[in-house]
């Protein structure tokens, strides 16, 4: 993981999260923080996809061991997804992650995997699956949803990936 600009870290210590992403070429974990608030990271990023190495395979997972979907995924902006989920203790967090290939984002490991095959046909295109967490506040996660904002649009990290 890389400095972002406005946010502490990357701190390698991330407690009870880890997306099952196979043999990626990289993969990070970390935590960021600014202004009092924490936000677990990972990337899994390959150079190049093939069978047994790729973000879209059956049973890959952003929520990984120890979350549990509290809410079905949707759609944002961007594409990102979003959830809430649980993890052991019962605390809950907003759990967003996306699919890179080259410079394009998914909401869909499906649909950026069919992309990667379409283009990986002419060109080599780096990939990656990234997700971010923070924890809610009580019973309100508008919170966690504004500073996973911050850290995927304003930090500059969305960009940073893809390069």
């Amino acid at each position: 993981l890389r400095t972002l600009t406005g946010w502490n870290g990357p701190d390698n210590v991330v407690e009870q999260w880890r997306p099952k992403f196979p043999n990626p070429d990289q993969l990070l974990l970390g935590s960021y923080s600014a202004n009092g608030q924490s936000v677990d990271v990972f990337v899994a990023a390959y150079r190049e996809q093939h069978q047994g190495k790729e973000f879209g395979s059956l049973g890959n997972s952003s929520l990984g061991e120890g979350l549990g979907s509290r809410l079905p995924r949707r759609a944002l902006s961007g594409g990102i997804g979003e959830r809430i989920v649980i993890d052991d203790q019962g605390q809950r967090w907003i759990l967003r992650d996306t699919y890179v290939v080259g410079e394009r984002k998914f909401y869909s490991a499906n649909a950026g995997q069919l992309w990667y095959g379409l283009t990986a046909l002419w060109r080599d295109q780096k990939s990656a699956a990234l997700g971010v967490r923070v924890k809610c506040q009580a019973d309100n996660c508008d919170a966690a949803r504004l500073v996973a904002d911050e850290l995927l649009l304003s930090s500059g990290f969305m960009h940073a990936i893809a390069q």
